[in-house]
């Protein structure tokens, strides 16, 4: 991927979501936290805090 920025050529898109994002995900499961790839993805990601 390194080699395809620098060279200047396209990146291909992935088919699915990384390990790494699923591993985030649940690690904030078990902090009960719930994230999703779309919303990550397609939108401005934004946290709303409650205080509790």
């Amino acid at each position: 991927m390194l080699c395809t920025a620098i060279t200047g050529g396209t990146i291909p898109t992935p088919e699915d979501v990384p390990e790494s994002f699923r591993l985030l995900v649940h690690k904030l499961r078990y902090l009960t936290l719930e994230l999703n790839h779309f919303l990550v993805y397609e939108k401005n990601f934004q946290i709303n805090r409650k205080e509790a």
